[in-house]
């Protein structure tokens, strides 16, 4: 499956977004935390507004608990 991590750097409002191919949401959610940690967005401390799951040709929430 692909999701979208749609997420907001600190001092700005304007909201960015990942996509990731995982078995599930919580593997993408754990994708972007090594992205934050060892990847391009190393020493940021983004915060996740939401995640997302494409079916078929929509974008749908997916409920989790994010940290």
């Amino acid at each position: 499956m692909t999701y979208q991590i749609t997420y907001t750097l600190e001092g700005q409002e304007t909201a960015h977004c990942r996509w990731y191919r995982a078995l599930d949401a919580a593997t993408a959610v754990e994708m972007f935390k090594a992205t934050c940690e060892n990847g391009s967005l190393t020493g940021e401390h983004p915060k996740v507004k939401a995640v997302y799951k494409k079916m078929e040709n929509e974008w749908e929430e997916v409920t989790l608990q994010v940290s």
